[in-house]
């Protein structure tokens, strides 16, 4: 008798079913799904804890009151078990929306496993926080801004997709925004006043500092009641 599709993948060792669902979670929850209801087997291998710590979770939005309450369970197991993203998302939220600073080990959580996104807001973070934390902040983000500029744009995308889907107060620790650049600084001035706030145009930025400048800009008009340090 001929074994069946379904079957002959089930006979699989277990060790190799989790390494595929793995890799399907990893690149799309949807499919992940499929999985889970395509057989008990194959739902029991999905309920991994190394599954939930891959899965991808781009397409579940930022917002949260658009989510279903099924979805937020999601969200909290994959943040229970370790997922990156979701460390991250509940790290960002809670720090500025809740104003919890010990979510900070959330966020570095994630950024010391490998989150470009969390090593990128830590970094913004840093700089509010003055001092040589300032400095560091400043190196890290001019680096990035160098070596990956397309992951920059990504992480201040994500950062901002976050950060205005919030309700916030007045965003926890970041009292007053810091000039990067003392030297430049008026003429950037001049050029935000015909420049819209986010252009990826930054060809005519004069220094990283100024780079670093735009950045902030860029994060700070989704956090109202912010002021600037002259």
């Amino acid at each position: 008798m001929t074994m069946s599709k379904k079957s002959y993948i089930e006979s699989l060792p277990r060790e190799l079913l989790i390494d595929i669902v793995e890799r399907i979670a990893s690149y799309s929850l949807k499919d992940l799904m499929r999985v889970k209801l395509s057989s008990r087997v194959l739902n029991q291998v999905a309920n991994e804890p190394s599954v939930y710590q891959k899965v991808t979770l781009v397409s579940i939005p930022y917002r949260r009151w658009s989510i279903v309450q099924q979805a937020i369970s999601f969200l909290e197991m994959c943040r229970a078990l370790g997922n990156l993203e979701a460390l991250y998302r509940k790290g960002v939220f809670d720090f500025f929306n809740l104003k919890d600073p010990t979510v900070l080990g959330m966020i570095s959580q994630a950024a010391d496993d490998g989150h470009i996104g969390a090593s990128h807001v830590l970094a913004i973070i840093s700089i509010f926080n003055g001092g040589e934390s300032m400095r560091e902040g400043l190196m890290f983000i001019a680096n990035m801004k160098k070596t990956e500029p397309l992951k920059v744009k990504r992480c201040r995308h994500n950062l901002r997709n976050i950060l205005s889907g919030m309700w916030m107060l007045e965003p926890h620790l970041l009292g007053g925004r810091p000039i990067c650049c003392t030297i430049h600084q008026f003429e950037q001035i001049r050029l935000m006043n015909g420049w819209p706030m986010g252009s990826d145009n930054e060809d005519d930025i004069r220094c990283d500092l100024c780079s670093c400048d735009l950045k902030l800009d860029y994060a700070i008009k989704f956090l109202p009641y912010t002021t600037v340090w002259y």
